[in-house]
């Protein structure tokens, strides 16, 4: 309701968070995905989720239009302090 609410419009991907979906494929899906969604170079991505989702958004963020900015919403404690490369 809060992105309605502000007219923001929102676009879900949604990707699993197992260990063992932590690999090339899955970035490469994911820059697939953010290239016919049309996310622009200064568009904020937000990410929700633990280790492994912020390790393969973190990775595919950085390489899509040369850094993309994006906000990650950790699920854990662990996470915000382990996981994903600095946006």
């Amino acid at each position: 309701r809060y992105f309605a609410h502000h007219s923001v419009e929102v676009t879900s991907l949604i990707k699993s968070g197992n260990e063992t979906e932590k690999d090339i494929k899955n970035v490469q899906d994911i820059l697939i995905e953010l290239k016919k969604i049309g996310v622009m170079r200064n568009e904020p991505v937000l990410v929700v989720g633990g280790g492994v989702l912020a390790d393969i958004a973190g990775f595919a963020l950085a390489l899509f239009h040369r850094n993309t900015p994006y906000v990650m919403l950790n699920t854990s404690i662990v996470t915000g302090i382990d996981a994903g490369p600095s946006p």
